[in-house]
């Protein structure tokens, strides 16, 4: 400003002494009556003359003030108006932006939403598909299976008849010929009933119970002795088993395929040894275990192990139709278990199936 605030703040001390001054003249004046002026009421109006120019410049100081103050303001006032402006701006713009980041997102959810629901479709219709073809496959096999046991029963029949009656009328080749006729037909004839087993075990409905797998066992083991007439030479160590939640009959199935199994390939060691043992896991499944210190198997094929009609071994060393351990898989299948193989040539085989716990995930 062209008067700084130090000359403002030091004018109302000079105004007031003008005015004690003036005042002081006009009150001699009046008393002194109305003769000529004197030096002191000269002096006292150049005094006035003086206050008035002051006023004049303190006025026109103020204004200057004042209108540089207004001005500030007007600038200041149109700083935050952009300030303002631009903020709005900004903010409106990433919201824009996010609008668009959200649109986008929620279309491509959508299309992801939409194709994974195509893609559900398809694999449940896929699924049902594969459901009929199965079914249809099972019910031709079981059909199949069952019309050929009949004439298959028959040939087997008839040959024996054949040998018992009319065996002394053949020669030593005719003889040989029809045990190989009375032979392949009595496998032909087991196969047929493992295919029937097979086919009953997709078929059968469960019926989940407690079942004491130990008891269990113990049965098996304790049929499989009284069918060997006191031949069976295998030793049998049988653990402590947690109890399962399933159908009887066909867990009692799966442990008669799996000790048949150990007892056919352990067979040829000089003692043969069963081991049978369980627990819970901690992941809340309870496992079962058969091990046996035959002749094992390569674990290249493990997977093999549980498909039907496949076979490490040949017929004529190991007799059996490559369907007892596919029993096996699918029963644990049905009942929401897993199967598993373990082995190494002439070093033995362990084989361990899973089941789930009851649904409050304690023991059966």
């Amino acid at each position: 400003m062209a008067i700084g605030r130090a000359q403002q703040r030091g004018r109302p001390f000079s105004l007031d002494r003008l005015m004690q001054d003036d005042l002081a003249g006009l009150r001699a004046g009046a008393r002194a009556g109305s003769g000529p002026a004197s030096d002191e009421e000269r002096a006292s109006a150049l005094r006035l003359a003086g206050i008035g120019e002051l006023l004049t410049a303190l006025a026109d100081a103020e204004r200057e003030r004042l209108r540089r103050n207004q001005t500030e303001a007007e600038a200041a006032a149109a700083s935050l108006q952009t300030l303002i402006v631009a903020g709005f701006g900004i903010c409106l713009l990433v919201l824009i932006l996010a609008l668009m980041y959200l649109d986008r997102t929620a279309r491509a959810h959508r299309a992801i939403q939409r194709r994974v629901m195509d893609l559900n479709r398809a694999l449940e219709k896929r699924a049902e598909a594969l459901q009929a073809i199965n079914k249809e496959l099972e019910d031709f096999s079981y059909s199949v299976s069952h019309d050929l046991r009949a004439p298959v029963r028959a040939i087997s029949s008839f040959a024996h008849i054949l040998e018992e009656e009319y065996g002394a009328a053949l020669d030593a080749e005719g003889r040989r010929l029809l045990g190989v006729v009375r032979g392949n037909a009595e496998r032909m004839g087991r196969l047929i009933d493992d295919l029937l087993a097979f086919s009953r075990v997709g078929r059968q409905a469960l019926h989940r119970e407690p079942v004491d797998m130990k008891a269990l066992v113990e049965e098996v083991i304790a049929a499989f002795r009284a069918d060997s007439r006191d031949t069976l030479r295998a030793r049998f160590e049988v653990g402590d088993l947690p109890q399962a939640f399933g159908d009887a009959a066909l867990l009692r199935q799966v442990w008669a395929n799996l000790i048949d199994n150990a007892l056919k390939y352990s067979g040829k060691a000089e003692q043969p040894v069963i081991r049978i043992f369980g627990g819970v896991q901690d992941d809340g499944w309870a496992a079962y275990t058969i091990e046996d210190n035959g002749v094992g198997f390569d674990m290249r094929y493990a997977g093999k192990l549980f498909e039907v009609f496949q076979r490490l071994h040949q017929g004529q060393e190991f007799p059996g139709t490559g369907v007892g351990l596919a029993i096996v898989k699918r029963i644990v299948d049905r009942h929401g278990g897993r199967v598993r193989a373990e082995g190494a040539p002439n070093q033995g085989a362990r084989f361990s199936f899973l089941l789930p716990l009851d649904a409050d995930g304690n023991e059966a």
